[in-house]
This record gives structure tokens, sequence and C-alpha cells, in this order.
């Protein structure tokens, strides 16, 4: 495939109706293929213990009207622009030939789920016993061993998870609670981060610096930690009162999320802006007065799903024929990746991504190509035969997730797997 390039230019969205119209406008438009949404199976994981309140919020339904609204075969992107990029572009690592599975230690506990995995792939977090409503152990393995158990850090975390790892094992998470801070997870302890109850930790890159939200006002503002101990940074916003949503932070620092209706990045410098969907995709963008991008409930946009191979991957939305782009923001470079969001999983990075519901056969993108995975037979016989990923190394040779029961039987355990590739 060919690069593509372009120039550009009150209250918890989650839970009130502007944002559910967001969620669903997607569904305005008719599919052009069958959908490809195991509603049974949707139900199982919208019922899962999951890394942030969002997914509870309607996160799933985002994804399933972006799957919904996509479905068709994978076409090639448009004409390439040639004016080349200030920066050059990250290679993406080989595609990997072959690759083993096997289970991962669970300390004795009946069931689990991986969370999240470091970049290098020597790191992965999870849960344990995971369920609705309950105060639950983190789990953290290291080079796919068992290290460390550490209960919930109070009575009221709930659904305490931790969502993202560093290469130096340092991870962060939060509790699907008001009335708790958000966490980080060092040496065999978790220490609450500052910034008050209601705060969550999204993302931790290699230098310490954690991504995430605090409460102001009864409303979720982006921030960011320059350490475990430092108080909250405010992050740059257009003014007005949308919730803010942080979905990963990149090595160099480089932040993405949401505001209000669309895709919003934090660089280190202090600045901030609008991700403008890609030109290609299908549907013009609403504008202000001005001409600048002014996102509405059904405009079309770019809604991240978070960091991958030095890029941000992400889904157009209330857009035809859309599909899964990744954006190089430092050369301000985008690349269409398919149409058909279906065929493969994306590593989340640092959440529960749009794009991590659970296939029968296991497939995980790796840059621009899809990478199969072999089934576990012994837990596809035990009834665990659909597979969710959650972590993809940079070199794609390790690869983490959690085996789930296909048919929606909530009966049957987690089981958090690993993959070895070369």
């Amino acid at each position: 495939m060919n690069d593509d390039h372009y120039g550009t230019d009150g209250s918890e969205a989650t839970m009130n109706d502007e944002y559910g119209a967001l969620l669903l406008a997607p569904l305005r438009i008719e599919p052009s293929g069958p959908p490809a949404i195991d509603v049974g199976r949707a139900m199982l994981q919208g019922g899962r213990m999951r890394r942030r309140r969002w997914w509870f919020g309607g996160g799933f339904l985002a994804a399933a009207g972006a799957a919904l609204l996509t479905g068709g075969i994978l076409l090639a992107p448009a004409a390439q622009d040639h004016r080349k990029p200030l920066v050059a572009l990250p290679p993406d690592p080989p595609m990997p030939t072959s690759c083993t599975v096997s289970r991962l230690d669970l300390g004795g506990h009946h069931s689990g789920e991986m969370m999240a995995g470091d970049h290098t792939g020597h790191w992965h977090v999870g849960t344990a016993d995971p369920g609705p409503d309950k105060a639950n152990s983190v789990l953290v393995w290291h080079d796919g061993k068992l290290v460390d158990e550490v209960p919930a850090p109070s009575k009221t975390a709930r659904e305490f998870a931790l969502v993202d790892v560093n290469a130096s094992g340092v991870a962060v998470g939060a509790a699907n609670s008001s009335r708790d801070p958000a966490y980080a997870y060092e040496n065999g302890k978790l220490i609450p981060l500052k910034g008050g109850n209601g705060a969550e930790a999204v993302g931790i890159n290699d230098d310490g610096v954690i991504a995430g939200t605090i409460k102001v006002g009864g409303r979720s503002v982006a921030v960011r930690w320059r350490s475990i101990d430092a108080e909250p940074e405010v992050l740059p916003a257009p003014p007005g009162k949308d919730i803010h949503r942080v979905w990963g932070i990149s090595q160099d620092g480089t932040i993405v999320g949401e505001i209000g209706y669309g895709g919003y990045l934090w660089f280190t410098d202090g600045t901030g802006r609008r991700i403008v969907p890609p030109a290609d995709s299908g549907s013009r963008p609403s504008t202000g007065p001005g001409g600048e991008p002014f996102p509405t409930a059904l405009s079309k946009q770019f809604m991240p799903n978070g960091f991958a191979f030095g890029w941000v991957y992400g889904t157009t939305i209330n857009d035809s024929p859309g599909g899964l782009y990744r954006y190089h923001p430092a050369s301000d470079t985008w690349q269409l990746v398919a149409r058909d969001t279906s065929p493969a999983q994306l590593d989340p990075g640092g959440r529960t991504g749009m794009m991590s519901v659970s296939q029968d056969d296991p497939a995980v993108y790796v840059g621009r190509a899809v990478l199969k995975l072999p089934h576990f037979d012994e837990l596809s016989r035990a009834g665990l035969d659909s597979i969710s990923i959650n972590a993809v190394s940079d070199d794609a040779h390790v690869i983490g997730g959690t085996a789930i029961s296909g048919r929606a039987d909530t009966s049957k355990p987690f089981a958090p797997v690993i993959y070895r590739c070369r």
C-alpha cells in the first residue's frame, strides 16, 4: 500500500444524552454488509469488568457502530500526495511467521483477565477474578511469570484495574468508583496519585509521565502527572464544558484522547489541537464560521483508539466509506489501514479499545497488515474459544490477551494468555 499524506490546517458525557447521540449516530447509515458483531458475545463483553468506566458508559456502542458502518472489503488507500513529511515515519515491525500460545499463571485464582502490557513485551498486568462491583486483586507478570498480586486498595475500589504499564514495570489504573483516586503500582505497592477522588490514570510512558483525567466541577478534565508523586497538570482545551477522555500516551509524551465529539492531541510543549479526520475517508467534517473543524453529534469525526507502532490508530464515524486509519502527529500523515474494521484487533494502547472485541479466529494488526494467531485447543475444548487481544509489543513478538466464552456463557472463567511469535 502507498502512504497517504494530508495537510491539516456540564455533566459527564458518557452518561448524557448528547454523547449517547454521538455513539448511536453511525447507525443512521445503512451498513454495506452483514453485521460483524455477535450480539450474544457483545452482551457478555459489555458486562465484563473492563479497564475504564467509559466502557460501561457506551464505549462498546461506539465500537459496534464503527463495525456496522464500515463492513466491506479491504481496499488500498487513496492516491498518494507526494509532499514529503518533515519527520521520518516510524517503520512497521517485520511480520512474524509463527506464534505459539500458552496460559498465564493465575496464582490459584479461578479466573483472570490480562489488561495491558508494556511496549517491550516483558511486563503485563491484569485482574484476578474480575466481575461487576467486586473489589478484586491485580496481577503482575514479568516475562510470562506471575511476580506479584496486590489486593484492591480500599473496600470502595470496585472493579479495580491497572490499565497500562511501562518498561520498568510501573503501572497505573483506577477503580470504578467516585470515592477513590487514581493509582500507580511500583515495587509491589499501590500508590494513590494526587488529584482527588474520581481521577483516572490511563497511560504511562517509560519516562514515568502519566496521562489521565481528574474531576473538576463534576466533569472529567484531561491532566498529566510528570511523576508518581507530582501534582496533576490540567491540559489545554478549547473553551467550554465538554467532557475530556484520555486514551493513551506515547513514549515522547504526546497524549491522545477526545474532547466533546472528536479526537484530540496534547503535546509536551503545552499545546493541544483537535484531530481533523482524514480527507479521503468520505463526507466532509462540519466546520465553524472560520472554516475550523466544528464537531457536532452527527458530523464526521476520527475517534482514536490509542498509540501503537508509533501511530495513533482509530476509526472514523458518521462517515461513508470510513474505515480504520492511523495518524502520525509529528509529520501530519494519515494512512488508511482497512475499510473493513472487522478482520483483526488492535493493541488498545492503554485502554479497552474500539477494536478489542474478541474473535473466535484471533488476529491482530501489525502495522497495516493482519497477523493471524493460533487457536488454543485446550481452552477451546473448555468453552473458552474466543480471544480478546489487550497487548502487542513494538516488535510484535509478544502478544497478550484473554480467552473467554464465545457463546456468552458467563459461567466460564476468563483465562489470560500470551503468544510468543518470531
